[in-house]
């Protein structure tokens, strides 16, 4: 055998060639194709990893918030009452709240109180009149707040606090005018406390 001389290789038939292309593809497919699934599979499907808690564990956050009256709470009958709230709006957000109660339309409009002014709704309130409804008598009384955003009108929140309308006679005796100053007492002493949390 001459050292010099070039080796010869056997011809590779093309037929052969695409076989192997397309074997390689196939497996390179195959490959790719488990990766994305196995992105794709649940969590809780994995054997080798640990469950997430499912999403109806946690309790439901809430863009909006009535912190007074608070829930279960006795309000005078036929008076005008303040309700405040709280929201994740800002004066930047292009959202407001709104309120409705006892399902009486349509729903009104709060006043931004938040620091950056009038369309700042992080606190908001509105004062209940007779020119809208009054709270009835009884524990069937439900006011619902409505956090709306200009730019996403698809996305709400919402948040209610069912109150007992109680009577107040038009001229209490002793025991009636202590009931109701210490009421207002514990529902300054509220609004106070819920206050203090949000800033």
């Amino acid at each position: 055998m001459n050292k010099y001389a070039k080796p010869q290789f056997n011809k590779v038939k093309p037929e052969l060639i695409s076989l192997a292309f397309g074997m390689m593809m196939i497996i390179l497919f195959t490959i790719t194709n488990n990766i994305v699934y196995a992105q794709k599979e649940p969590l809780e499907k994995s054997s080798n990893t640990t469950a997430l808690p499912s999403s109806s564990s946690h309790p439901k956050l809430h863009a909006v918030k009535i912190i007074s009256p608070t829930k279960g709470q006795q309000v005078p009958t036929g008076k005008d009452l303040t309700i405040i709230g709280t929201s994740s709006g800002n004066a930047t957000s292009y959202c407001q709240v709104l309120v409705i109660v006892n399902g009486i339309k349509p729903y009104q409009p709060t006043t931004g109180t938040g620091h950056g002014g009038a369309t700042d709704y992080s606190t908001w309130n509105y004062v209940l009149t007779s020119k809208y409804t009054t709270i009835k008598p009884g524990p069937n009384n439900k006011i619902t707040a409505k956090y709306v955003c200009m730019d996403k009108p698809s996305v709400s929140s919402f948040y209610s606090v069912n109150l007992t309308g109680i009577n107040v006679a038009t001229s209490p005796d002793q025991s009636t005018k202590a009931t109701t100053t210490a009421a207002t007492t514990t529902d300054n002493a509220t609004i106070k406390n819920n206050l203090s949390r949000i800033s």
